[in-house]
C-alpha cells in the first residue's frame, strides 16, 4: 500500500495513517527537497517564477505530510 502521507488527494486518508509512514515519508520529502534546491540554487536568471514558487511548493508538500 502507498504511504498516506505522500497522497495529493484532497484531504488525507487519517483513517489509513500509522506511526511507521512518518519516517519513510519525511525522509523521502526532505531528501526530494534538497535535490529541488540544488536544482534552484543553479538557476541562471532566478526570477519569483522559477525560484521562490517552486520554494513555496516544497514547503506546501512537506507541511501537508507533516
Amino acid at each position: 500500500m502507498p504511504n498516506p502521507l505522500l497522497s495529493q488527494a484532497d484531504l488525507p486518508a487519517f483513517d489509513l495513517i500509522r506511526p511507521e509512514h512518518i519516517e519513510p515519508a519525511i525522509s523521502g520529502l526532505l531528501a526530494a527537497n534538497r535535490a529541488r534546491i540544488d536544482e534552484l540554487a543553479e538557476t541562471s536568471q532566478p526570477t519569483f517564477a522559477n525560484v521562490v514558487e517552486p520554494f513555496e511548493e516544497l514547503g506546501h508538500c512537506l507541511g501537508r505530510a507533516w
